[in-house]
């Protein structure tokens, strides 16, 4: 740590050495506490919490500034989301350099909106 965030930390009663006995003490006792854990196999395709947690911000954000629920229409044929709210979407995606699927996170948060939104 370098000499101003010490001084701040010193100031709140927080001193380094102390500190770092106290996390050593906290690690040791963490891979003591897991060491005999063993691990699961998890089968499939892991959950995109980030891409979640990013629609459901959007969202949020979405109908802040237009006022309205975001909704999406689904081609009968292809099953592609489109309008508004998929476009706003597939913005932050771009933006932010997600890879992930627009169409299924724009139908997952306007679900869950339409359920839970007095809108």
């Amino acid at each position: 740590m370098h000499a101003p965030a010490l001084a701040a930390l010193a100031e709140h009663g927080i001193f380094a050495i102390a500190m770092s006995e106290k996390l050593r003490e906290m690690m040791d006792g963490a891979r003591f506490a897991f060491g005999t854990c063993e691990g699961q196999e998890i089968k499939g395709r892991r959950p995109d919490i980030e891409a979640g947690q990013v629609s459901e911000i959007a969202g949020l954000i979405y109908r802040d500034v237009t006022g309205k629920r975001p909704t999406c229409t689904t081609d009968p044929f292809t099953g592609s989301k489109s309008g508004r709210w998929p476009d706003f979407l597939r913005a932050v995606f771009e933006g932010l350099g997600i890879k992930a699927s627009v169409d299924a996170q724009a139908r997952v948060v306007s679900e869950t909106m339409r359920t839970n939104s007095p809108l």
